[in-house]
This record gives structure tokens, C-alpha cells and sequence, in this order.
């Protein structure tokens, strides 16, 4: 072959080339992003335009494969911020957040459009606007107390320091404006398509088990007695849907660095904490949970993560079988909480397959599982009862993990040293003076009241049944299961 034979041949599948579709992919809109924050946002600490950025934590799947990884990045601004102050200008806080662009690992940056459509395990609601809303300053506990005060005030007075000092001492009003930690996690929604050129062909996010160790799981699976919890050893409840095998020290040290802490025992200080965090609206990363047995036996190992709310918590119960590295364990998400008969207890998302992805996602994120599967379960039989029934597709997210002695961590907040509790206590009673007085109250209540007979249409993802996880790992068997069951 001559040069000038070469030469054209050369050019002309350059032209084919150049002639060829470029390889793309759409993010179409509304599809979701999970993303956890990388550094502080809120009306106290914030201004409007300030960079905001988090971590995507749960991969994005066209079919079955991956347009957008675990550990893509998406960064935006502030858009709005309403400070609450004294109460005067606001009824309560608001933050708006606007993320306009996608990093993507391979270097690429895409331009994105995408407002907030939840905060996970938050007491902020967040409107359909995308807008991040704070609670509402006197709306609480404290409120009650400061009334009560103001009646004896006028008609009592002996009664007056008393009731000054129990408001001081155990129902200080909560901190009503936004504060998101580094750690916090969100949901986004893309409000216009997003097109990718060349995505680049990204690995799934956790290998499929071997046809051996899946066969071996399944028969483990089927000679459990029964695979659901129980409370008191009577009424059903959570079902086993998470199988984990490897050591403890694995368990552990991949959930905490996904970001889970484990829970403290029942006892006079879990419910002096459980009191405050109910008053004074925040968090209790480590609330006791109700000691479900399965197969007649309490858990062995308990991880729970929440926010700023004791209402709401992601959590798991595992169950080690014996002689085994093999771990039995059923997650669940609380989404309420309510007192009966003096006991505090939690509500569920009966929607519980979003809660076995939340732990799949959260788990693959650190780098500690090897391989993973969901295993389709035969045994379970559909029970149609009523609203306290859960729904699941029956199957069980099995994960084999490694050592896991270099994890990925997820972001969280830096330990800082909090102040003084001194300093604590008297910026609580400035706050209080300044929001819990008669005339603040009076005022709050009555401007409350005038916005709340407007009409605002909402939507909210976290409520059950409306928002599906992806899940990291694949089925087994390779097709897709339809069936949902309703089970209790």
C-alpha cells in the first residue's frame, strides 16, 4: 500500500469519527439527587451568596448502569436568607439554596439546575418552592409556660417567680433559626433536564455475589425460624431485610464511617435527654430505641442517624447468628413519635425498602462492602390489613463486607469545643426575654395566624410513599421483582 493510500485511509476514519452521534445521557427533570453537606449553612451563620457544596451519596442509575457516581460533587449558592431576630419582620427562618453545577469525578463540570426538595431527618419543613422554612418561634412548650406566666402575672403574683424559674430552668424556648451541620443530608430535584456528553462508563456501584455464595445465603435465610421482630415476644414488627456478613469490627467501623452512632440504654438521663430534645427541638443522636427481639433474642448491635429532630431517625437492629459472621438485621425509618401510656414510641415509613436502600447506599459510599446482592424471599405472604401494614417487595439487600480498615468517611461536622454552660444558659434567657415575652408572643401568634389563612400548596418528599431510593445492588436473579407485599 502506497503512502497516499495510507494518508486517505487515515482521513477517512477520522471523518467517521468526527461524523459518529456523540455518546450522551439525560438527567431528565425532577430525577433526584441524595447529597450530604461539606460545610455549615445557615440564617445565623450565612449570608446570601455564599458557596454551598456537598457530596452526592447515592449513585443515579439509568437502568442499570451509572450516569453519576457516589462521590460526584454539586455546588450552588445562597439564594435567599431570612434571619428570624426578635420575630418582628419574620414569623420564622427561611434558607434558600440553589445548586447550578455538577462535578463529576473524571474533572467534568455540568451545569444543573436543582432547589432542595427535603432535609433528611430535619424539624425544618421545606416548601414546594424549594424554600427551607425554620419552626415556628412560638410553637412550642416554652410558649405555654410564658402564657401561663402572664395569667399568674395579672392574677397570681405569688406564683410569678415560680413559674419564671421552671420557664428558665426546664422550658427554655428552642433555637428557632436554621442551622444545617456539615453532614447534613439533603434531596435535590432537578427542575430542568440535564444532558451528560460522554458520560463516562462508571462501574456499578457494588459487584453482584457469586452464584455459590447467593444459593448458600438463601438456604441460611430459609432455616431462620422466623424473619420477622417482635415486640414483648407477641405483636409482629420490623422485618429482617439486611444481611450483612462480616466481623463486628467490620460492622461497626463501617457504619460509623457512614456517619451512625450507636444508642444509649433506657434509663433516668436518657429520658431527662429526651425531655430537652422534645422542648427545646433538637436532636438526640443516641435516643434509646425499643428493644425488639428476634427469634426471642434482643439485639446485639444498634446504629441509628438523625439531624436536629427527635421525631425523626434512620436506624438498624442487627442480630448476630451464632458461630457465624452472619448478621441479620431489620431497618426501619422513624418518622413520628407519640406517647402512650408514658412511653415514648416511634412511628415507621410502612414503605421500608427506601430505608434498606438508605443503609445499602450509605454502607457502598464508605468503600466497605466487596459484594452485595438482593435476594428474593419466598416465604413472606401477602396480608392485607390496614394502614399500620408494611410494604415491601420481599426481597433481602445482602451485603459481604471487607475489613474495612480505610474507609471513605462521609462529611460531618468538626468537633468544636461548645461553650460554656454558663454562657449557654444566659444566651438562652436573652433569647427567651427577647421571643417568650407576653408582647413578642401576642404579636408572633396574632402575625401567624394572619398569614395562615393564606393558602400555600406544599409538597413533602419524606412522607411515606412518595419519594424511591435506588438502591446500590442488583437482584440476584437478574429481573426485576413487581410484586409489593403488605405484611404486618
Amino acid at each position: 500500500m502506497t503512502v497516499t493510500a495510507v494518508v486517505k485511509l487515515k482521513l477517512f476514519f477520522l471523518a467517521l469519527i468526527c461524523l459518529s452521534p456523540v455518546r450522551a445521557a439525560v438527567l431528565p427533570n425532577r430525577s433526584e439527587l441524595e447529597v450530604r453537606l461539606l460545610h455549615r449553612v445557615g440564617t445565623r451563620i450565612s449570608h446570601v451568596g455564599d458557596l454551598v457544596q456537598a457530596v452526592i451519596i447515592s449513585p443515579v442509575f439509568d437502568s442499570d448502569s451509572i450516569l453519576v457516581p457516589a462521590g460526584a460533587t454539586v455546588s450552588g449558592v445562597v439564594e435567599r436568607l431570612d434571619r428570624l431576630g426578635l420575630g418582628l419582620r419574620h414569623t420564622a427562618a427561611r434558607l434558600d439554596l440553589q445548586f447550578t453545577e455538577l462535578h463529576l469525578s473524571d474533572g467534568g463540570v455540568v451545569p444543573i439546575k436543582a432547589r432542595l426538595a427535603s432535609v433528611e431527618e430535619a424539624r425544618e419543613f421545606v416548601s414546594d418552592t424549594g424554600a427551607v422554612i425554620g419552626i415556628h418561634p412560638s410553637a412550642s412548650f416554652s410558649t405555654g409556660v410564658s402564657c401561663l406566666f402572664t395569667l399568674f402575672f395579672i392574677v397570681e403574683p405569688e406564683f410569678r417567680l415560680p413559674v419564671l424559674a421552671f420557664k428558665f430552668l426546664a422550658a427554655r424556648s428552642p433555637d428557632a433559626e436554621i442551622t444545617f451541620p456539615a453532614g447534613t443530608e439533603m434531596l435535590l430535584r432537578l427542575t430542568r433536564d440535564v444532558k451528560l456528553d460522554n458520560p463516562p462508563s462508571y462501574k456499578p456501584a457494588v459487584p453482584l455475589l457469586t452464584a455459590s455464595q447467593s444459593a448458600y445465603l438463601q438456604k441460611m435465610l430459609a432455616l431462620l425460624p422466623d424473619q420477622q421482630t417482635s415486640r414483648n415476644g407477641k405483636l409482629p414488627s420490623d422485618l429482617i431485610n439486611i444481611v450483612l456478613t462480616g466481623s463486628q469490627q467490620s460492622v461497626e467501623r463501617a457504619f460509623r464511617a457512614a456517619g451512625w452512632t450507636d444508642s444509649e440504654p433506657h434509663g433516668v438521663m436518657a429520658l431527662y435527654h429526651m425531655y430537652h430534645c422534645v422542648v427545646q427541638r433538637v436532636g438526640y443522636s443516641r435516643a434509646p430505641m425499643t428493644n425488639l427481639k428476634f427469634n426471642g433474642n434482643p439485639p446485639d448491635v444498634i446504629f441509628q442517624k438523625s439531624l436536629d429532630t427527635f421525631a425523626k431517625r434512620h436506624h438498624i437492629r442487627l442480630w448476630r447468628e451464632e458461630q457465624s459472621d452472619m448478621w441479620v438485621g431489620a431497618a426501619t425509618e422513624d418518622t413520628k413519635y407519640e406517647v402512650e401510656a408514658l412511653h415514648v414510641t416511634h412511628g415507621i415509613d410502612h414503605y421500608i425498602d427506601n430505608e434498606r436502600a438508605k443503609v445499602v447506599n450509605d454502607l457502598a459510599f464508605t468503600g466497605c462492602i466487596d459484594r452485595g446482592s438482593l435476594i428474593p424471599r419466598t416465604s413472606l405472604k401477602d396480608v392485607r390489613t390496614d394502614t399500620s401494614s408494611i410494604h415491601t417487595d420481599g426481597d433481602v439487600a445482602v451485603l459481604q463486607l471487607n475489613a474495612c480498615n480505610d474507609p471513605h468517611l462521609m462529611p460531618t461536622d468538626p468537633q468544636t469545643v461548645p461553650p460554656m454552660r454558663a454562657t449557654r444558659a444566659a444566651l438562652a434567657v436573652s433569647e427567651d426575654i427577647a421571643r417568650s415575652n407576653p408582647v413578642s408572643v401576642g404579636y408572633a401568634m396574632a402575625k401567624s395566624m394572619f398569614h395562615g389563612s393564606k393558602p400555600r400548596v406544599s409538597e413533602n418528599a419524606q412522607e411515606s410513599g412518595t419519594y424511591t431510593r435506588a438502591i446500590g445492588v442488583s437482584r440476584s436473579s437478574g429481573t426485576d421483582s413487581t410484586k409489593v407485599l403488605a405484611l404486618r
